[in-house]
């Protein structure tokens, strides 16, 4: 009976363990091992997929700090974006040679190439871990936790997909969250949203060149023309107004462009001044939103008429 188990190959119990044993695509996971073939070539396969190569020990381990990252493949059945039972298998290719499983749990997971920015910037959003060829919804999150719509996302053959969202002015700044929403059967996809600061408008948004001044007719006798690009994806209607003040600081007068900025147009807007007095004056420049938020100043320059 001694001499049955003196072959290790006979004595040694095969294992295989994956810490930690949940997480998401893109993530970093730990394998152990032992009583497989001694100094010999395996292949790790994920889920069928080889996802690494490694020789084992002399004593027929894995090798120590043995690290995988987990490649992209799709999760599966009812709800499985919330996690999915995935096979890790350790083999050589040749018959007789031991070979160990192990069990993750793949969760989906949605990430963005910016983790903040500012009302009406573009936004590259990646989901992954997901089923394969389905549609989502993109929700921001608000800290009082109501969700806006922002986007719509479709996957691929290996669950993962991008998409571009635009921040909408309505929501405000804050710290939200990026959610995926399954439309299909209509369930939050998620058991971790991404964390997302929005900083509310930026004075990037709108770039404005040196204001030039004309003269106009009765009813327009002080022209400014401003040149303006808009640098986001918001509508500024009625876009620009302007305040003029006199020398002593208090406002006058105000005064609207009368039209748009469309999303990243370039543009001159021009302002007409009337009834005023000869003088120096200082005309301020502002922006507001269709749904009447406000930058607040853009600049102001000196006006002498």
């Amino acid at each position: 009976m001694i001499k049955l188990f003196s072959n290790a190959r006979f004595r040694s119990v095969t294992t295989l363990d994956v810490s930690p044993k949940t997480g998401n695509v893109g993530s970093i996971v730990t394998i152990r091992g032992k009583g497989l073939a001694r100094s010999k070539r395996y292949s790790l396969l994920f889920e069928g997929s080889k996802a690494a190569t490694f020789r084992t020990t002399p004593a027929g381990a894995v090798p120590p700090r043995l690290r995988i990252t987990i490649p992209e493949v799709p999760t599966n059945g009812p709800k499985g974006e919330l996690g999915t039972k995935i096979t890790i298998e350790v083999v050589t290719g040749k018959k007789g040679d031991p070979t160990a499983r192990a069990e993750f749990e793949l969760q989906a997971s949605v990430t963005s190439e910016t983790r903040a920015s500012y009302l009406g910037d573009q936004v590259v959003v990646h989901g992954r871990g997901l089923l394969a060829n389905e549609n989502y919804q993109i929700s921001l999150i608000s800290p009082g936790y109501i969700p806006y719509a922002a986007g719509l996302m479709d996957t691929g053959q290996n669950g993962s997909g991008k998409t571009t969202i635009v921040i909408p002015d309505y929501v405000g700044g804050g710290a939200f969250q990026i959610d995926l929403l399954n439309r299909k059967d209509v369930y939050r996809a998620l058991q971790k949203p991404a964390p997302f600061g929005i900083m509310g408008f930026s004075y990037k948004s709108l770039d404005a060149g040196k204001p030039r001044r004309s003269t106009g007719g009765l009813n327009c006798p002080v022209q400014i023309s401003v040149p303006f690009t808009n640098n986001s994806s918001i509508t500024f209607l009625p876009v620009v107004y302007a305040i003029i003040y006199n020398a002593d600081g208090q406002p006058i007068q105000i005064t609207s462009s009368g039209a748009g900025l469309s999303p990243h147009s370039t543009t001159d807007v021009t302002f007409c001044l009337t009834n005023l007095q000869k003088g120096r004056y200082r005309m301020g420049i502002f922006a507001t939103t269709g749904t009447g938020r406000v930058l607040s100043k853009l600049f102001s320059f000196p006006l002498t008429v």
